[in-house]
């Protein structure tokens, strides 16, 4: 008869490091989804956007797996100061501080997206021709509260990273060239925020969502080494 005390034992510091690889895996895989889903909605046309949301019929689902997946991201930064030592424990717990904002801001972002355009596509569609005027000025205030919130959001995702990446360069059971990608990808997702400019954040999203992946995968290795 097999006892416990023949089984072999786990390293607590391994099952979190394989959670973390999990997490980072699913997250990016989820934001990456529902990036492509989300496509490129005519925001400068309510009436347009409110047609392009009513044409698919998944959006609010969509929009609150944009949140799990920040969550899920959130969620590597926890796990990971966990396993950490030291003054990188310490850089960890301010990660994961900076990330619970983040995933507030995205939570509050992603919900609007969510649940107002879905209802105000439905009363477009439904409602007389005398009524659109309100809905679609109703529309053009959700949108000016999106875009105030837009590159704020963006702003705090691009410094969570860049912190995840500084808590990864001083991580015994990482290597720290990965750390250094992780804070050059959320250094450039950041200043493209502070810019305002799409056009800087858009590549390094991309450069972030290859970093999670890597790292991801790095963990995974790292907790069969523990």
């Amino acid at each position: 008869m097999t006892t416990d005390a023949h089984l072999p034992r786990r390293s607590p510091d391994a099952a979190s490091l394989r959670a973390a690889a999990g997490c980072a895996i699913a997250g990016t895989l989820g934001y990456l989804l529902v990036t492509v889903l989300h496509g490129d909605p005519p925001i400068d046309d309510p009436r347009a956007l409110l047609q392009y949301v009513a044409a698919r019929p998944w959006w609010q689902v969509a929009h609150l797996v944009n949140i799990l997946a920040v969550l899920a991201w959130m969620a590597v930064a926890v796990l990971l100061t966990g396993t950490a030592r030291g003054g990188t424990r310490a850089v960890g717990r301010v990660t994961q501080a900076v990330f619970i904002a983040t995933s507030a801001v995205f939570a509050v972002y992603f919900g609007l997206h969510a649940h107002a355009f879905e209802p105000l596509a439905q009363r477009l569609a439904e409602s007389p021709p005398a009524a659109d005027g309100q809905v679609l000025s109703q529309t053009q205030a959700v949108l000016a509260v999106l875009g105030s919130a837009a590159f704020t959001g963006q702003a705090l995702l691009g410094l969570s990273l860049l912190l995840l990446g500084v808590t990864v360069l001083g991580h015994d059971r990482l290597p720290s060239w990965l750390g250094w990608i992780g804070i050059g990808a959320g250094a450039g997702w950041l200043t493209g925020a502070v810019l305002l400019e799409f056009a800087v954040i858009v590549p390094f999203t991309v450069a972030g969502w290859l970093w999670m992946l890597m790292l991801g995968t790095a963990l995974w290795r790292g907790a069969r080494r523990t």
